[in-house]
């Protein structure tokens, strides 16, 4: 008997090694892939894609890509799956062609327009029901504050009420193109297409405040995360201007690509994307370091950019062939592109927390 239990306590020792052996075995014969591994550029459609039949409410998903098209007029939200590819999630129709868009207070406010007659739209995204309209006359560049919404109308930027919709109009000396409300001094910030300058109004007195001189004609402007620093993309001269807050004024500059048309600051406020729509590429700025990283390829005639809040996934509009860039920050290249066949008025990043990383 002691014969036979030495013989099987032998015997199972010999089975356990051996399963120990196959597993480590198979285990490491196992392919393991790696995120900053070089992957293939995959091209997509839309009509590649399929809307799923039971859409879930945007605050199931945690964050989303909203594309604002002028034509068609509509909204399409897109998703990241695990591989960092858009996919399709569902198209929110709009009946007023869009100028701009911009997302706060838990609202997408898109600026519209039809028949020459132009207003703000407020949508709940999470229902998908149009909240409130702002009637304004035609308007164009967008912007949102603690209590007004801010619009481009000619040569003036109107200051739009939350609560009572009366409209203040406040003259700039010029033509302005585009605005950025920086939320630490409550003030909003107006480019002007036909001179070097920076138009600071302070709504609280509904005038101009404060005229900041840049390198060059400003086309696109973006405050880091911090609301420390504003950022000024001039076409001309090819340069990313830096304007500390405490100073308006600017200190510094960083030559970036062909034609910068826009510019966004990434979410952990270490970089700055800028898109320049003559070269054909995303330019990665260092911001501590005032200095370019590299240049990214990307479609052509970026326009548009928005970035991820988890700062991996970089999403550009190429407005030269209506398509996506999705670039990848772990190993900084382009990973996809999306065909829109439409063009682009704003690129949002939105998640189902309410938030938002910028608008472009």
């Amino acid at each position: 008997i002691r014969l036979l239990f030495r013989e099987l306590a032998a015997l199972s020792a010999v089975v356990i090694i051996f399963f120990i052996i196959f597993f480590n075995v198979t285990h490491f014969l196992l392919p393991i892939s790696s995120p900053s591994e070089q992957q293939p550029l995959v091209e997509s459609s839309r009509s590649s894609t399929t809307l799923p039949e039971n859409p879930t409410l945007i605050e199931e998903r945690r964050e989303f890509l909203a594309v604002v098209l002028s034509s068609p007029s509509e909204v399409r939200l897109y998703t990241f799956d695990w591989e960092k590819h858009l996919t399709l999630w569902k198209i929110l129709q709009l009946n007023k062609r869009p100028m701009d868009a911009i997302f706060a207070d838990g609202l997408l406010y898109v600026a519209v327009e039809q028949n020459d007659e132009g207003s703000v739209q407020a949508w709940d995204l999470t229902q998908f029901e149009l909240r409130r309209e702002y009637k304004t006359g035609s308007i164009t560049s967008l912007a949102v504050g603690k209590d007004y919404l801010f619009a481009i109308a000619e040569n003036d930027v109107l200051l739009i009420d939350k609560e009572t919709a009366e409209i203040t109009r406040v003259p700039v000396d010029g033509d302005p193109l585009f605005l950025e409300y920086v939320s630490s001094l409550d003030n909003v910030f107006v480019g002007m297409q036909d001179a070097p300058n920076i138009v600071m109004i302070n709504p609280r007195i509904a005038r101009v405040a404060k005229i900041i001189r840049v390198s060059g004609f400003p086309q696109d402007m973006a405050v880091t995360i911090d609301q420390r620093i504003l950022t000024v993309a001039t076409r001309d001269d090819d340069v990313l201007s830096l304007i500390p807050l405490n100073l308006l004024r600017q200190t510094q500059a960083v030559i970036t690509g062909q034609e910068p048309a826009a510019v966004v600051a990434g979410p952990d406020g270490k970089l700055l994307f800028v898109a320049n729509s003559r070269s054909h590429e995303v330019s990665v700025v260092i911001l501590s370091q005032v200095k370019r990283l590299l240049n990214i390829p990307v479609g052509s005639g970026p326009t548009k950019l928005a970035v991820h809040p988890d700062g991996k996934k970089v999403v550009v509009f190429n407005s030269g062939e209506g398509s996506l860039s999705v670039i990848d920050m772990d190993s900084l290249q382009e990973r996809q592109r999306l065909l829109l066949s439409a063009d682009a008025v704003a690129l949002l990043m939105v998640s189902g927390e309410a938030s938002s990383t910028g608008v472009f």
